[in-house]
């Protein structure tokens, strides 16, 4: 998640009590300046290069493109 506010943090932390162990430790909550957040992501391997614009990075996304040209390779 990102840029999520203060209080969804607040909520997550007592959430993720009842969630479990496995469930909570594939949940990751980014939040602060977007440098911030890139630091954190690529400490994961995660680079803004693979990043939609949305969330600060360079990747542009078009979702009718993409089905597009799925449908011509017959998928």
């Amino acid at each position: 998640m990102f840029h999520a506010p203060k209080v969804f943090e607040v909520m997550f932390d007592v959430v993720s009590l009842l969630l479990g162990d496995r469930l909570t430790k594939r949940l990751k909550m980014y939040s602060g300046e977007s440098d911030m957040i890139h630091d954190q992501m690529s400490e994961f391997g995660i680079l803004p290069n693979h990043l939609p614009k949305e969330l600060g990075g360079v990747l542009e996304l078009d979702q009718n493109k993409w089905i597009a040209e799925r449908e011509n390779e017959g998928k």
